[in-house]
């Protein structure tokens, strides 16, 4: 289902699509990615999504650059040799109480798989007496990612986001077909609970809709909607 599916569905079932559009169609994707992230960051404690395709997206080519530890913010990686920090910031990502969903991180040709670690941890595997290899990680700082002891300058990442175009857009690689409007991109719900969140949706709107005041004089300007054609 897309954006443009979901909220037609909304709009229909409450029988919303008025001449004068009381509800937004952002409104209700608003009103119905609230619901999803919900949901998603729940069933994410319980590990009940790293496996569901249809809600990861997976972004390629994503750009890194080559920083000095102040830039990146982690006074732990103070003594890297060299620190590759992404040169635009992640999209929103959904996250629970186990962290955010960055599900998998790799190099582009999938040789290497970056395990997240915190800055605390990584100083504690640099003060053991025997070096263990510190290449082969990632944190999250200030919604970018931050590679220690590396110089790859391209990563793919897998994750969950609600909005699969802002995802697109920090994409490195051509995204073709996937470039297409907000409206064409898929509506990011695990399909066993899509019901739950279209009904639950339908009834925040409905809601809503039985407090705004009815329009007796359909497509007339806004300050005149409380008048009546005599």
């Amino acid at each position: 289902m897309t954006n443009a599916e979901f909220v037609s569905r909304i709009l229909n079932t409450n029988k919303l699509l008025t001449k004068d559009g009381h509800i937004s169609r952002r409104h209700v994707l608003f009103a119905g990615r609230t619901k999803a992230k919900a949901l998603i960051s729940q069933r994410l404690d319980e590990f009940k999504l790293m496996n569901d395709q249809s809600i990861i997206t997976s972004i390629k080519c994503f750009e890194l650059e080559s920083v000095d530890w102040t830039d990146c913010n982690v006074f732990e990686f103070k003594v890297c040799e060299n620190i590759m920090k992404s040169t635009k910031k992640l999209p929103e990502i959904v996250t629970g109480k186990i962290g955010s969903a960055v599900l998998l991180v790799t190099s582009v040709d999938g040789s290497i798989i970056y395990d997240e670690i915190s800055p605390r941890s990584f100083k504690n595997l640099q003060s053991r007496k025997y070096k263990i290899k510190t290449e082969d990680f990632y944190t999250i700082q200030d919604g970018y990612i931050v590679l220690p002891n590396s110089t790859n300058e391209i990563i793919n990442l897998d994750v969950i986001v609600l909005d699969k175009y802002d995802a697109m857009q920090v994409a490195g690689c051509d995204c073709g077909e996937d470039c297409d409007s907000v409206w064409d991109m898929d509506f990011v719900c695990p399909d066993v609970h899509l019901e739950t969140v279209i009904t639950s949706t339908l009834q925040e709107i409905a809601s809503i809709y039985s407090r705004t005041p009815k329009d007796e004089n359909p497509n007339m300007d806004e300050n005149q909607k409380s008048q009546t054609v005599r």
